[in-house]
């Protein structure tokens, strides 16, 4: 980098004074960065302990952290410009798409402004020491679910909580007795809690791919960037086939395609599409105009960098 600089200023100046000038520019710009970040205001799943949190430290780092009682909070946040950011997951290999999250993307004015996919590995824990003392599983849904064949051996009461390190609160700050609960092994370092089983959820290969939301930012490409969008159409044939045609004769390449029930439309559907590009890319500009003119709504989702 720093020849790139004397390349234009070592007639006039030293290349000394060069390179302490650009040394001191790259410094003052990286602690500018450390700054910015520690003022991030980041809205998640809480309290501490989720995955959701997990996600949040491997993307962002060190960042202030909003812990929120359920997505809709997340995005309300988000779109209020009460947080920069927001951390939602939004499927997941076992238990597929979660669907308000879905939902949530159509109605409120956020964009999606990155990705993050996590292995999930689930731990059954507790107050107790053996797995035989339990009388009663606490989790949230899509832990339990993800944890089936497990919990039919164990045959005992489940409980839902809003989230798995929501359950390890309570039982730690009610102390109860006789309870497991099934989230990650932080919520052990956490809460003091022991683990009883690792590796419980049924598929070992159990990952989640979460979403950074904000109001209205927009990453610069990269190279490596995925676009989001939603849309429906008339109930007439070859509607579909005239949207994903766009990409076919482009040769882009489409990541992922859902249909939802329209919430205000009972019998009709709108369509999710994920694919390979960015909007400032003139492709996937036009791409994304020529798909706005064919269809009947259509909302813009964000771009972003794929994770890998």
């Amino acid at each position: 980098m720093y020849e790139n600089y004397k390349k234009y200023l070592e007639d006039i100046i030293s290349n000394e004074f060069i390179n302490s000038f650009v040394k001191l520019l790259l410094e003052e710009s990286k602690r500018l960065q450390r700054y910015y970040k520690k003022h991030i205001k980041v809205a998640l799943l809480g309290p501490e302990g989720t995955f959701s949190e997990e996600a949040c430290d491997k993307f962002f780092g060190s960042v202030n952290k909003v812990y929120c009682n359920d997505f809709e909070e997340i995005f309300n946040l988000v779109e209020n410009y009460e947080v920069d950011f927001g951390v939602i997951p939004i499927e997941n290999t076992s238990n597929g798409t979660i669907g308000i999250v879905l939902d949530l993307l159509l109605e409120k004015d956020v964009k999606i402004s990155g990705e993050i996919i996590l292995d999930i590995n689930l731990c059954l824990l507790s107050l107790e020491k053996d797995l035989k003392d339990l009388k009663e599983i606490f989790s949230n849904v899509f832990a339990l679910s993800q944890c089936k064949n497990f919990l039919q051996k164990l045959n005992l009461p489940l409980r839902e909580f809003p989230s798995t390190a929501e359950a390890a609160r309570y039982v730690v700050k009610n102390r109860i007795r006789n309870v497991g609960i099934i989230g990650s092994k932080i919520l052990s370092e956490k809460y003091g809690l022991n683990v009883l089983a690792e590796n419980i959820q049924d598929r070992k290969f159990n990952r989640t791919r979460f979403i950074i939301i904000s109001k209205n930012f927009i990453p610069e490409p990269t190279g490596m960037d995925k676009t989001s969008v939603a849309f429906s159409i008339k109930d007439e044939p070859g509607q579909l086939y005239m949207v994903l045609k766009e990409f076919a004769v482009r040769k882009v390449n489409l990541k992922r395609i859902e249909s939802r029930p329209d919430k205000k439309n009972i019998g009709k559907y709108i369509f999710f599409l994920d694919f390979e590009g960015h909007i400032k890319d003139d492709l996937i500009k036009d791409i994304v105009e020529n798909i706005r003119r064919k269809v009947i709504q259509f909302k813009f989702l964000g771009s972003y960098k794929m994770w890998c």
